[in-house]
């Protein structure tokens, strides 16, 4: 529209004059366009965003500005290339353009708009990357900006609240990935994030083929190779294309995208319920919402999504969830695998076994006492499932019964065992002792476990004093036992130079557990003693270049008659069986003394 001046006036933009006849000034005279044409430019806004002009209505004008409609415009092209058709037409592009698009056509790759018959322009990333396969999807509305070459894509909306990553089931075999999407993705470009559900557990090093692109390596995020076993049959892995590898696990790293959110609203445990909003129409597989849990769950559970049904969730590898999998409090990730739920960011899945860890340690703190710290712990359920504790630190009394004391019972003299239990509805940890190495009889609730160590349990009803580190135990005597425990002394069996030994043996049950697969010594001997140590009696004695027993065995330890000295040397000696064997001679005044030291277990 052009502005109107006065009807006669000397320039194009000469301005109004009021009338005021008391002092002889004669007012602007009023071209018929000044009134007609702002009228018509106001009425051909209010008709562009579809309302009728109505002479009631002084707010259409600012009703058409809101509504967005007047840069909204159907697409009439086909796939990967767009058209619009403005009314009235567009003569030109100028860089600041911005153009809304409901798209007709999910786009396989490289894609073009075109304005008006102008021609087609190249539709990209705001990096200046080209479109991908299924960018832009039919039903979607686009946000375009021309930005002087090309038209930047802004956004583009379906209208739900979740984010769909494109989604596809491997149908290759174990290592050799094969995900064949629909629509096709025509080309990899960095940045591309896909999800695939793992047809078969990785053995080795892993490839991925998407729509027969040629095989890609799916590294970690450090660029390593994958373990064996890091990728699950059933699993959704989410991955991501860096230009020359798929890298496992990097989900809009960096990026501007938001997932869907919401609170569980839910008022009972194992049913949680995300009403989103704008709501979610539809499931689909690929799917990804986000949900801060308001229950943890104690048995099997269910998520439905604005009313559209209540769906099982399983767990990442795709088994039954485990009670304590969904915390109250944490956001947990749910992807649509087209039947069920799984439960991506709160379950967490471990590859050790239960009761390993790091810095794990139990240490006898009285009579009937004990502590278990750790800064990481695995603890296991009956059916092999696990989850990883960190900052453990509990303590076991023997004087009371259940969770942070005995399993059942009163402690009797002999061996007991420590354990780190869990309670994964609770979340709480706690001590326990059980005369049992294997099956402890867990407290109602405390589902995990894992086993720590030996204790012993003395005849005058208190504790050694132990201190324990990952396997190994050592025993601190002072207060109980009030001296090292004396496994053997003096002299016994017969060893010599060029003689068969005689060996004796030495029963270790009351000195290190049945669990123990080492046993740590400390071999004492005076002046003038000859003495071998070994852990079968099938060892030979005491050999030299002069006399050997050239059809014996080696020997396991001895010390000579040297008659000058007195030697303290430690052992440790790996157990064959529930004795250890020992042979000593004392010539003149001499001693032999064997002493536990503690002893290791295989856990």
């Amino acid at each position: 529209m052009k502005y109107q001046p006065p009807y006669g006036a000397p320039t194009d933009d000469a301005g109004y004059v009021n009338g005021n006849p008391a002092a002889g000034v004669k007012g602007s005279i009023i071209p018929a366009e000044a009134v007609e044409n702002p009228q018509r430019e106001i009425v051909a806004a209010i008709r562009g965003a579809g309302l009728t002009p109505d002479p009631g209505d002084l707010t259409q004008l600012l009703r058409a500005v809101r509504s967005g409609l007047l840069m909204f415009y159907p697409d009439t092209g086909t796939a990967n290339h767009l058209a619009i058709a403005p009314s009235p037409a567009y003569t030109a592009l100028v860089a600041g353009n911005e153009f809304r698009v409901l798209v007709a056509n999910t786009v396989t790759g490289a894609a073009t708009l075109s304005v008006s018959g102008l021609g087609n322009v190249a539709i990209t990333h705001r990096d200046g990357s080209a479109l991908a396969s299924g960018d832009l999807a039919q039903g979607q509305i686009a946000v375009l900006l021309y930005d002087g070459s090309n038209f930047q894509l802004q956004a583009a909306s379906t209208g739900s609240t979740s984010f769909t990553i494109p989604y596809a089931a491997d149908n290759g075999s174990a290592n050799t990935i094969v995900a064949n999407y629909t629509p096709a993705i025509t080309s990899l470009t960095a940045g591309l994030l896909l999800q695939i559900k793992v047809a078969a557990a990785n053995t080795g090093g892993v490839t991925i083929n998407v729509n027969g692109l040629g095989a890609k390596s799916l590294k970690n995020g450090d660029g390593t190779a994958l373990s064996v076993g890091a990728l699950a049959a059933g699993e959704v892995i989410i991955v991501t294309y860096d230009g020359t590898n798929f890298q496992l696990g990097s989900v809009l790293s960096g990026g501007s995208t938001s997932l869907p959110y919401v609170a569980d609203s839910s008022g009972t445990a194992n049913l949680v319920v995300a009403n989103f909003s704008p709501a979610v129409s539809s499931y689909a597989a690929g799917q990804v919402l986000l949900v801060k849990i308001a229950n943890t769950n104690t048995a099997a559970a269910t998520l439905n999504a604005n009313s559209l049904g209540a769906v099982t969730i399983v767990r990442e590898d795709g088994t039954p969830l485990q009670p304590g999998d969904l915390v109250a409090g944490k956001v947990a990730q749910f992807i649509y695998n087209g039947s069920t739920f799984q439960a991506i960011g709160s379950v967490t899945v471990a590859t050790s076994i239960g009761g390993s860890g790091r810095r794990r340690r139990m240490a006898v703190t009285g009579d009937k006492t004990f502590t278990i710290t750790a800064d990481a712990l695995t603890v296991e359920d009956a059916s092999g499932n696990v989850r990883r504790l960190a900052n453990v630190n509990v303590t076991g009394n023997l004087a009371t019964t259940g969770a942070g004391g005995m399993d059942s019972g009163s402690p009797a003299t002999g061996w007991l065992y420590g354990y780190a239990i869990f309670n994964p509805v609770s979340g709480d940890v706690k001590a326990l002792a059980s005369a049992s190495a294997s099956a402890p009889t867990l407290p109602a609730g405390y589902t995990m476990a894992a086993y720590i160590g030996a204790l012993r349990y003395d005849s005058s009803g208190a504790l050694w004093r132990t201190s324990q580190a990952g396997k190994y135990t050592k025993v601190l005597w002072g207060t109980l036992p009030t001296a090292p425990p004396t496994l053997a002394s003096g002299a016994a069996g017969n060893v010599g130079q060029g003689i068969a030994p005689t060996w004796s043996a030495i029963a270790v049950g009351n000195f290190v557990p049945p669990t123990a697969i080492v046993i740590h010594l400390n071999a004492m001997k005076g002046d003038g003693t000859d003495m071998i140590i070994a852990p079968n009696n099938r060892h030979g004695g005491w050999q030299d270049a002069f006399a050997a027993l050239a059809t014996a065995a080696p020997y396991m330890m001895i010390y000579d008659n040297d008659q000058t000295d007195q030697d303290v040397l430690p052992i440790d000696l790996f157990l064959e069986s529930t004795n250890i064997y020992y042979a000593a001679v004392l010539h003149e005044s001499g001693g032999a003394r064997i002493c536990l030291s503690g002893w290791s277990e295989d856990s």
